[in-house]
């Protein structure tokens, strides 16, 4: 049933996936070990879709503590509150993901045992616009022995932090020298995705419109997408920089 939710996001079988998917929450979702986890699926089409209303209220009902903590609500719950926050899905209500970070033991979050753990943590802190967090998660990311830690997680996280503290160019090259490497970070390519977004939204930002463009063909060249497809289409009268 998971491969199938895959197969559907990867191909871009948008309404097909959400239709199989939410059938199978109705019946199955409750007894399920990691029930919220397809409710996050759900949620992916539902953003791709373009249906923010869709999106608030699956998160509401499916996704929010006290319905998910724990390490589930920092890999799918915070994850989908940064998504939405790029796709322009929420107000500015901070509530959200305090509520996500005080379901969720610390430790998780400022000392993780495992990249994917960490980047996770990542995406949580920015959710909540923590740029202190942040320094705090890459100085610990910094110190960790072995390979990835230090080489894929510090810099993905400065990466964060630049983006949280509106320096979008620096943020733009540090998740663009970090990207050929994420696969290190473990998890699946629809969830190391939201690591392009930001760096997607951190180009436009920075007004470096002509590597924007070239990542959101390749995406389309990957899959069809309503809200790429829209994005490309709106470059040509993008500001050159918010942060000017």
């Amino acid at each position: 049933m998971h491969a199938r939710a895959h197969v559907h996001y990867e191909t871009g079988d948008h309404r097909a996936g959400l239709s199989w998917l939410d059938d199978w929450i109705t019946r199955r979702a409750p007894q399920a070990h990691h029930g919220a986890h397809f409710s996050w699926h759900a949620a992916l089409h539902e953003l791709s879709l373009e249906d923010a209303a869709a999106v608030r209220r699956r998160y509401r009902e499916q996704l929010a503590p006290p319905r998910v903590v724990g390490l589930r609500a920092l890999v799918d719950s915070a994850s989908l509150l940064w998504r939405g926050a790029l796709a322009g899905v929420w107000d500015d209500d901070p509530r959200r993901i305090e509520a996500v970070l005080a379901a969720v033991d610390p430790q998780d979050v400022f000392r993780p045992r495992t990249p994917f753990a960490a980047w996770h943590a990542a995406v949580a802190l920015a959710a909540g616009r923590d740029a202190v967090g942040l320094a705090r998660l890459g100085r610990y990311a910094a110190s960790r022995p072995g390979p990835v830690f230090p080489a894929v997680v510090a810099p993905l996280v400065a990466g964060f932090q630049a983006y949280v503290e509106d320096r979008y160019d620096a943020a733009s090259t540090l998740l663009l020298a970090v990207r050929p490497n994420v696969v290190a970070l473990g998890g699946s390519a629809a969830q190391q995705e939201v690591i392009e977004d930001t760096l997607l939204d951190a180009l436009l930002a920075a007004g470096r419109l002509a590597q924007a463009r070239s990542m959101l063909t390749r995406r389309l060249d990957r899959r069809p997408s309503r809200r790429d497809r829209r994005q490309l289409y709106q470059l040509a009268g993008f500001p050159e920089s918010r942060s000017a």
